[in-house]
């Protein structure tokens, strides 16, 4: 019997991006007046000026849905004809990479609230006082949201947030970004590596967190990496997944204890800590790309 190629097929790249952003739009809206639907039979128009941690948990699952899982589905069946070859996410990782993985989450800990603490210290020009006022309005305003839903005791709602923060993000973020963005890149120009640190920028700047953009940047190398050495995007999303509960749990525990926000991050003045970090995660990452010479994606 017949059958129709796959509707990529002869189109150049850019044509193909242009798909994927068109993809991203009509997720947006469509997620967003699905969700506006079913939250007026839940909440009433009031909570739209003061959200509630239920509207903020619901309005983050129909967001990363839209915006990121579905679009990423759909261009891997206009490439493929199949949903989830293209981002590789029919194979698993070896018990090792998971290890190995799960040890690295542990380990860069000290690394990234290095970065973070660097990243904080930087300071635009004063010809930019009004970008600056307004990249600080974002992160606070993302910070009350991250408290207002983490915010309560209960071992259930830890346990939603978790799945909330930690593993819907990972799951729609690495379909999209890695699995999606990064393959198109990649056969784009012929280069891993320029397809890693462009969809890395691209990863860190979309967050709209100028005060965190070094450290998501570096994670979405790491992230990027991981997915090429292992050839299967269940790694990356394991390690995004690590990442975001360990931020969560450690949030959790913050706000049980009273601790401040900015006191969260472990003390990055630790000289000892920051090495051990180091020497562990480049053993670690050092690791991975020995363990899987077989398994890496070209280009």
């Amino acid at each position: 019997m017949y059958s129709l190629p796959p509707f990529f097929e002869r189109k150049n790249h850019f044509i193909q991006l242009l798909f994927l952003l068109f993809f991203v739009i009509g997720g947006i809206i469509l997620f967003n007046l699905l969700g506006q639907l079913i939250a007026k039979g839940i909440w009433d128009n009031s909570v739209l000026q003061s959200p509630t941690a239920g509207y903020v948990r619901f309005s983050q699952f129909f967001s990363t849905i839209g915006s990121f899982f579905i679009p990423a589905l759909l261009f891997s069946y206009c490439a493929q004809k199949k949903f989830f070859t293209y981002s590789y996410a029919q194979i698993l990782p070896t018990p090792k990479n998971w290890l190995i993985i799960s040890i690295l989450a542990v380990s860069l800990i000290p690394i990234i609230s290095f970065f973070i603490y660097l990243n904080l210290q930087l300071k635009l020009p004063s010809d930019w006082a009004v970008v600056e006022n307004w990249m600080r309005m974002m992160e606070e305003e993302s910070q009350k949201l991250l408290l207002l839903i983490t915010n309560d005791p209960r071992i259930s709602i830890l346990l939603l947030n978790l799945f909330i923060c930690a593993a819907l993000p990972a799951i729609g973020e690495e379909f999209f970004f890695r699995g999606t963005l990064q393959q198109l890149f990649n056969q784009w120009f012929k280069n891993k590596h320029v397809a890693i640190i462009v969809t890395a920028f691209l990863f860190s700047a979309i967050h709209l967190q100028f005060y965190g953009f070094i450290p998501r940047f570096l994670l979405g190398l790491y992230l990027g990496y991981l997915f090429v050495w292992t050839g299967s995007l269940w790694a990356p999303i394991f390690a995004h997944f690590l990442h975001n509960g360990i931020s969560v749990g450690i949030q959790y525990f913050a706000n049980q204890q009273g601790i401040e926000p900015e006191m969260n991050y472990l003390l990055t003045d630790e000289l000892p800590m920051l090495i051990i970090s180091i020497v562990i995660s480049t053993v670690g990452i050092f690791l991975l790309w020995q363990l899987n010479h077989s398994k890496r994606i070209k280009n």
